[in-house]
């Protein structure tokens, strides 16, 4: 008991030799969940954990999806209005619309995918 007395004070941050009265109503131990509960309860409630998880996930569904041979395409757009007054040789009102639908292929993705 001396030493859990030690130890306290060193926690506290009380002088090692501090005298300490406990209370001799209270118990010395204090009910706990079964062990399987309380893990279960923590990692389930940690942010940290449960961002992991997250990202494992991410990272498993962007292993999946490269294995596949599903083509997924890049799809861009591009808009853009413009008004001008003080230029005699240019249009007042102009518009740009541009729709790019692209892919990529190469031996090397093919070959990774195969792996």
């Amino acid at each position: 008991m001396a030493d859990l007395k030690l130890k306290l004070n060193d926690l506290m941050g009380l002088p090692l030799t501090t005298a300490l009265d406990l209370d001799p109503i209270v118990t010395e131990s204090q009910e706990t969940c079964p062990l399987e509960e309380c893990v279960t309860t923590a990692t389930a409630s940690h942010p940290e954990i449960l961002e992991a998880r997250a990202e494992v996930e991410k990272a498993e569904a962007a292993i999946r999806l490269a294995k596949t041979d599903i083509w997924v395409p890049d799809v861009e757009a591009f808009g853009r209005y413009s008004y001008q007054n003080n230029v005699p040789f240019l249009a007042r009102n102009f518009g740009t619309f541009v729709f790019t639908l692209g892919m990529t292929c190469s031996t090397e993705a093919k070959a990774s995918r195969e792996a």
